[in-house]
């Protein structure tokens, strides 16, 4: 794993060096993205909930013990839950939140947001209507923050205001870095995942702990 976090953290390195003599009231880009934490997800990694749950909390909230921890507890509870069903019968002595590969379920990740008090809203929509899939992508971007599956893969994006501008921040693991898009760009790329029937979660700016970014860009806001 590879991270790329601000200087106000502990761990990790940041993408870039902030202004101390008084950056400019509207930074720019490269400013903005020097303020971001960052996990990018190495070669032959399966480690996309892990990092797409730090990437979007701006910090390194989890490790790969809590979440093994975290599916360990859930595969106990299903197991209780269907204690004399039929339906026991098809787990196996390997978990079903969690493989040997890295991968972890989508309910360890919601369990893991759960515990730092955040419970993502899922996005809904009808594939076969395409005024329902532009109003989901036009409800996305009023989130603080967007959660993505998209085949096989977890991947954020974090509303950002900075000065006088918004931006999204695309927290992507398979990309070598993160990358700032309009808001117009983010609902079109929101909306392409909605068609490809990805999973989309919202959750709300208020649910959101306050991190280094937005810290650098209060200084900024007038």
């Amino acid at each position: 794993m590879v991270c790329f976090a601000p200087r106000f953290l502990s761990r990790g390195r940041h993408s870039g060096a902030i202004d101390e003599e008084g950056p400019p009231r509207v930074p720019s880009r490269k400013q903005v993205l020097s303020a971001v934490y960052f996990e990018h997800q190495e070669p032959d990694s399966y480690l996309c909930v892990l990092h797409c749950l730090n990437n979007v909390l701006q910090g390194p909230y989890f490790s790969l013990d809590d979440l093994i921890s975290i599916s360990n507890e859930l595969d106990e509870a299903e197991r209780a839950l269907l204690q004399g069903h039929e339906l026991l019968q098809a787990y196996t002595p390997a978990s079903l939140n969690a493989s040997l590969t890295g991968f972890f379920s989508a309910q360890v990740l919601l369990a893991a947001l759960a515990s730092v008090g955040i419970h993502p809203e899922p996005l809904r929509w009808k594939a076969s209507e395409t005024r329902s899939l532009q109003r989901a992508a036009q409800k996305a971007v009023q989130y603080g923050a967007v959660l993505v599956h998209y085949d096989s893969h977890w991947l954020a994006w974090r509303r950002v205001v900075c000065g006088l501008k918004l931006y999204w921040v695309l927290l992507d693991s398979y990309r070598a870095g993160p990358e700032i898009r309009r808001t117009e760009q983010a609902m079109a790329q929101i909306e392409l995942y909605l068609r490809a029937k990805a999973v989309v979660y919202g959750i709300p700016k208020e649910a959101l702990p306050e991190t280094p970014l937005d810290q650098f860009c209060g200084r900024h806001t007038m």
